[in-house]
């Protein structure tokens, strides 16, 4: 769907007489389908993910610069076009000879990856 359906179905939700609709409904194409699944309560939708976990011995706790940002892990499954990983969590324990257990969890984004506005 355009920008411009986007930003009228979300004027259309909060008030279907806005004057800014200009008697715009929803009745054509894929924002019709969504009318249809809003008018049965339908709000939200899953994305399936994958989520990948590597554990590494190290000499010290885990390394968080890269927390939060897109990366890849190797070895990782390949992912669907458009699709990417994102570090989302680090753990780590400390061993007695003075190593580190750590593990990385990378989460894989939706069918479009992770925006890259928000997430680098």
């Amino acid at each position: 769907m355009s920008a411009e359906d986007w930003k009228k179905w979300n004027l259309w939700k909060n008030n279907s007489k806005d004057e800014e609709l200009a008697g715009w409904k929803p009745e054509e194409g894929a924002i019709a389908e969504l009318s249809a699944l809003y008018d049965k309560g339908v709000t939200d939708y899953l994305v399936p993910r994958a989520v990948v976990r590597v554990t590494k011995i190290e000499g010290g706790s885990p390394q968080l610069s890269r927390l939060g940002k897109i990366s890849s892990p190797a070895g990782a499954p390949t992912l669907p076009s458009g699709a990417n990983w994102m570090l989302t969590g680090a753990s780590g324990n400390s061993g007695a000879d003075g190593k580190w257990s750590n593990s990385y969890e990378y989460m894989s984004s939706g069918p479009a990856g992770w925006n890259t506005d928000i997430y680098n």
